[in-house]
Protein backbone atom coordinates (compact mmCIF):
# COMPACT_ATOMS: atom_id res chain seq x y z
CA UNK A 1 0.00 0.00 0.00
CA UNK A 2 1.44 3.27 -0.99
CA UNK A 3 0.55 6.29 1.55
CA UNK A 4 1.64 10.19 1.44
CA UNK A 5 3.97 11.06 4.35
CA UNK A 6 6.89 9.00 4.75
CA UNK A 7 9.50 9.34 7.73
CA UNK A 8 12.62 11.55 8.43
CA UNK A 9 12.13 13.67 5.27
CA UNK A 10 10.88 10.82 3.12
CA UNK A 11 7.69 11.70 1.32
CA UNK A 12 6.21 8.41 0.54
CA UNK A 13 5.93 5.03 2.23
CA UNK A 14 4.89 2.05 0.47
CA UNK A 15 4.03 -1.02 2.65
CA UNK A 16 3.58 -4.50 1.53
CA UNK A 17 3.50 -6.91 4.99
CA UNK A 18 6.41 -6.40 7.09
CA UNK A 19 9.04 -4.70 3.83
CA UNK A 20 8.62 -0.96 4.42
CA UNK A 21 9.76 1.25 1.56
CA UNK A 22 10.66 5.37 2.22
CA UNK A 23 11.06 7.17 -1.21
CA UNK A 24 11.40 11.04 -2.12
CA UNK A 25 11.96 12.98 -5.49
CA UNK A 26 15.02 14.23 -3.73
CA UNK A 27 17.35 11.68 -5.60
CA UNK A 28 20.42 12.27 -3.17
CA UNK A 29 18.19 10.95 -0.41
CA UNK A 30 17.75 7.71 -2.22
CA UNK A 31 15.33 4.93 -0.68
CA UNK A 32 15.20 3.93 2.58
CA UNK A 33 14.07 -0.17 2.66
CA UNK A 34 13.14 -1.83 5.65
CA UNK A 35 12.50 -5.45 5.43
CA UNK A 36 10.91 -7.27 8.50
CA UNK A 37 11.11 -10.52 9.51
CA UNK A 38 8.79 -12.34 7.62
CA UNK A 39 9.39 -10.68 4.64
CA UNK A 40 12.80 -12.13 5.17
CA UNK A 41 12.27 -15.62 5.93
CA UNK A 42 9.52 -15.89 3.26
CA UNK A 43 11.97 -14.91 0.45
CA UNK A 44 15.58 -15.57 1.85
CA UNK A 45 16.17 -17.36 -1.64
CA UNK A 46 15.33 -14.67 -3.85
CA UNK A 47 15.12 -11.33 -1.49
CA UNK A 48 16.85 -9.16 -4.13
CA UNK A 49 13.93 -9.84 -6.75
CA UNK A 50 11.70 -9.91 -3.95
CA UNK A 51 12.07 -6.31 -3.07
CA UNK A 52 12.26 -5.51 -6.64
CA UNK A 53 8.98 -7.14 -6.84
CA UNK A 54 8.00 -4.16 -4.10
CA UNK A 55 9.57 -1.57 -5.93
CA UNK A 56 7.87 -2.52 -9.66
CA UNK A 57 4.44 -2.64 -8.15
CA UNK A 58 4.25 0.72 -7.43
CA UNK A 59 6.41 1.94 -11.20
CA UNK A 60 9.91 2.33 -9.24
CA UNK A 61 12.87 1.20 -11.42
CA UNK A 62 14.67 -1.99 -10.04
CA UNK A 63 17.36 -1.69 -8.14
CA UNK A 64 18.95 -5.51 -7.42
CA UNK A 65 21.40 -6.29 -5.66
CA UNK A 66 24.49 -6.52 -8.21
CA UNK A 67 24.71 -5.35 -11.70
CA UNK A 68 24.34 -6.48 -15.44
CA UNK A 69 27.71 -6.36 -17.85
CA UNK A 70 27.22 -5.24 -20.97
CA UNK A 71 25.66 -2.00 -22.30
CA UNK A 72 23.18 -1.55 -20.30
CA UNK A 73 25.15 -1.70 -17.24
CA UNK A 74 25.86 2.23 -17.22
CA UNK A 75 22.29 3.10 -17.35
CA UNK A 76 21.69 0.16 -14.47
CA UNK A 77 21.25 2.66 -10.56
CA UNK A 78 24.03 2.04 -8.38
CA UNK A 79 23.05 0.69 -5.26
CA UNK A 80 24.94 1.30 -1.70
CA UNK A 81 23.76 0.06 1.43
CA UNK A 82 24.64 2.60 4.27
CA UNK A 83 23.22 1.34 7.02
CA UNK A 84 21.86 -2.17 7.87
CA UNK A 85 20.10 -2.05 11.61
CA UNK A 86 20.40 -5.19 13.70
CA UNK A 87 17.48 -5.60 15.74
CA UNK A 88 15.61 -7.97 17.94
CA UNK A 89 12.33 -7.97 19.48
CA UNK A 90 12.09 -9.23 22.94
CA UNK A 91 8.29 -9.84 24.17
CA UNK A 92 7.28 -9.92 27.57
CA UNK A 93 10.14 -7.31 28.50
CA UNK A 94 8.66 -3.76 30.03
CA UNK A 95 11.04 -1.07 29.57
CA UNK A 96 9.04 0.71 32.13
CA UNK A 97 9.93 -1.93 34.87
CA UNK A 98 13.18 -0.80 35.07
CA UNK A 99 14.05 2.61 36.74
CA UNK A 100 16.60 4.81 35.09
CA UNK A 101 19.05 4.62 38.38
CA UNK A 102 19.41 0.55 37.95
CA UNK A 103 20.77 0.61 33.89
CA UNK A 104 23.04 3.43 34.90
CA UNK A 105 24.32 1.62 37.96
CA UNK A 106 24.84 -1.28 36.25
CA UNK A 107 26.78 -2.20 32.48
CA UNK A 108 25.37 0.74 30.40
CA UNK A 109 27.03 2.74 33.29
CA UNK A 110 30.34 1.70 32.23
CA UNK A 111 29.79 2.83 28.46
CA UNK A 112 32.39 6.02 27.27
CA UNK A 113 29.26 7.53 26.05
CA UNK A 114 25.52 6.60 27.55
CA UNK A 115 22.25 8.15 27.69
CA UNK A 116 18.77 7.33 29.33
CA UNK A 117 15.62 8.95 28.74
CA UNK A 118 12.28 8.61 30.07
CA UNK A 119 10.30 10.54 32.56
CA UNK A 120 10.66 10.32 36.28
CA UNK A 121 8.66 7.60 36.40
CA UNK A 122 9.30 5.48 33.38
CA UNK A 123 11.87 4.36 31.09
CA UNK A 124 11.62 4.29 27.49
CA UNK A 125 15.23 4.74 25.73
CA UNK A 126 18.76 3.35 26.75
CA UNK A 127 21.19 4.20 24.58
CA UNK A 128 25.16 3.97 25.03
CA UNK A 129 27.76 4.42 22.93
CA UNK A 130 27.33 6.97 20.30
CA UNK A 131 25.98 6.69 16.18
CA UNK A 132 30.07 8.16 15.62
CA UNK A 133 31.36 5.41 17.41
CA UNK A 134 32.35 1.85 16.57
CA UNK A 135 29.57 0.60 19.11
CA UNK A 136 26.02 1.56 19.55
CA UNK A 137 23.10 0.33 20.82
CA UNK A 138 20.00 1.12 21.55
CA UNK A 139 17.13 -0.71 24.05
CA UNK A 140 13.69 0.85 24.01
CA UNK A 141 9.65 0.64 24.23
CA UNK A 142 8.73 -0.68 21.14
CA UNK A 143 4.85 -0.57 22.21
CA UNK A 144 5.61 3.15 23.19
CA UNK A 145 7.69 3.97 19.89
CA UNK A 146 4.84 2.48 17.92
CA UNK A 147 1.60 3.78 19.47
CA UNK A 148 3.72 7.26 18.90
CA UNK A 149 3.86 6.04 15.11
CA UNK A 150 0.13 5.11 14.80
CA UNK A 151 1.48 1.64 13.49
CA UNK A 152 1.18 -0.64 16.92
CA UNK A 153 -1.21 -2.36 14.93
CA UNK A 154 1.23 -3.59 12.63
CA UNK A 155 3.57 -4.33 15.08
CA UNK A 156 0.93 -6.10 16.96
CA UNK A 157 0.32 -8.68 13.79
CA UNK A 158 3.66 -8.97 13.05
CA UNK A 159 4.08 -10.42 16.51
CA UNK A 160 1.76 -12.72 16.23
CA UNK A 161 -1.05 -11.04 17.69
CA UNK A 162 1.12 -10.92 20.99
CA UNK A 163 -0.62 -7.96 23.27
CA UNK A 164 1.90 -7.50 26.27
CA UNK A 165 4.90 -5.28 26.47
CA UNK A 166 7.65 -5.36 23.69
CA UNK A 167 11.41 -3.52 23.90
CA UNK A 168 13.37 -3.41 21.36
CA UNK A 169 17.45 -4.17 21.10
CA UNK A 170 18.81 -2.09 18.17
CA UNK A 171 22.42 -1.95 16.73
CA UNK A 172 22.63 -0.18 13.61
CA UNK A 173 25.51 -0.91 11.74
CA UNK A 174 26.60 1.65 9.68
CA UNK A 175 29.12 1.50 6.16
CA UNK A 176 31.38 4.25 8.12
CA UNK A 177 31.25 2.56 10.97
CA UNK A 178 32.32 -1.14 9.31
CA UNK A 179 35.56 1.14 7.82
CA UNK A 180 36.68 2.43 11.23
Amino acid sequence: MLQAGGVRGYKWSLRQGDCRVYFSDNADQGLWVQLGPHFCASHMAELPAAVDRVLGSVGLPAVVLGRPSGPEAAAWPVVEINRVDLAADVLGVAMADFRPEEWVSGWVGYAEQFSVWGTSRRLETVYFGSRESSVYLRVYDKVAEATKGGDLAYWRQAWGGWSGPVARVCAPVSAARTRA
